[in-house]
Parts: structure tokens; C-alpha cells; sequence
């Protein structure tokens, strides 16, 4: 086992991380870019979260009747927010599958249990009525999870054939939806989401 002086003056032994050797180095590239991305990703959802959260004690409050667009905004935000979470939770876990912090069994938890949410965010997007200003907001948000969701499909397709490639077919389908979901909720939501 190694040693370094630190180590040794405190008396401890340095472990050497065994690396497995029944996957690919190759993806170590795509890792990274992986990584930087989800991390872009989990900056920009935590961010809209934090804004809708947030209130000011020192404007006036005015009790006004809310308009149909107000109304639309309100019951898509929470949808939009479980759909936030579920899309960091897999992304994160095909992140941490690809650093070998998890394993295939937790992966493939994570996406059967994301693909759900997100046909369950289609469903709930389908029982809104839109009114006609948002009406093309709302089908853009639509092909975001529906971009979603096919990313999740991808990913499980893994556990078909064993080919990790699903992985990185996957990502740049997450990619776009993020990007359009990005876009629509700087439409849906102008005065909460910051300029990128």
C-alpha cells in the first residue's frame, strides 16, 4: 500500500481505488461532458426554484382577481417543479452510473421511476386548459417532456441489449428538452427565470 508523509505522520494507510475492469475507459470523455452538463442543469432548476420561492415584504400586496393566464401559469408551476426533480434525480443517476457511484440495478430504478413521472407530467399537462396566448407555450412544453421522456426510453434500452452507447444516444434528447423547457418557462414564467 502507498504511503505519503501526511499520511504517515498521522499513521494512516492510503487505499488504492480498485477500478472495475468490466467496463469501457473510452466513455471517460463523455463522462465529463456528462458531468458538466447535469451540473449546468442542477444550477438552472435549483435557480428557478429558489426565484418562485421567493416574496418581497416590502412591495404593496394587491388582492386582484387572477387572469386565465395567471391561472394556467399556477397549475403548470407545480407540475413543473415535480418535473424539475425528476429530471435531476436521472440525470444525476446516469452520472453517477457512468463515475461508478452507482450500479445498473439502481440506474435502471431510476429511469423506470423517471419514465413514469414524466408520462405522468404528460398526463396532468394533457388535463390543462391553456388558454389561447399560452396555447403554443404549452405545446412546446409538451415536446420538452415528451424529448424527456424518449431520453428515459434510450437510456432503458440498455437493459435490452447491454450496450451502454444508450447512454450517450440519451443525451443530447435531455439536452434539448432542457434547453426547451428553459425556454418555455422564460415565457410562462418571465419575471422568475434569469437570462442565460
Amino acid at each position: 500500500m502507498p504511503y505519503s508523509p501526511p499520511a504517515v505522520a498521522l499513521g494512516l494507510r492510503l487505499r488504492t481505488r480498485r477500478v472495475r475492469s468490466d467496463r469501457p475507459q473510452a466513455g471517460i470523455g463523455r463522462l465529463a461532458l456528462a458531468l458538466i452538463v447535469l451540473a449546468g442543469l442542477v444550477g438552472y432548476l435549483g435557480s428557478t426554484q429558489e426565484l418562485s420561492n421567493e416574496t418581497s415584504l416590502d412591495a404593496p400586496v394587491l388582492v386582484t382577481r387572477p387572469t386565465e393566464e395567471q391561472r394556467y401559469a399556477e397549475a403548470l408551476r407545480s407540475i413543473h417543479m415535480q418535473l424539475e426533480q425528476t429530471v435531476a434525480r436521472v440525470g444525476l443517476g446516469a452520472a453517477f452510473y457512468q463515475s461508478r457511484d452507482i450500479d445498473s440495478r439502481e440506474l435502471k430504478s431510476r429511469l423506470s421511476q423517471g419514465l413514469a413521472s414524466y408520462r405522468r407530467t404528460e398526463e396532468q399537462m394533457a388535463a390543462l386548459q391553456p388558454p389561447p396566448a399560452l396555447r403554443t407555450r404549452h405545446f412546446e412544453y409538451l415536446d420538452a417532456v415528451r424529448l424527456f421522456e424518449q431520453s428515459a426510453i434510450e437510456m432503458l434500452r440498455m437493459y435490452e441489449d447491454g450496450n451502454e452507447e444508450h447512454l450517450s444516444t440519451a443525451l443530447p434528447l435531455s439536452l434539448d428538452g432542457t434547453q426547451r423547457l428553459r425556454d418555455v418557462s422564460g415565457q410562462v414564467w418571465p419575471d422568475e427565470i434569469p437570462p442565460a
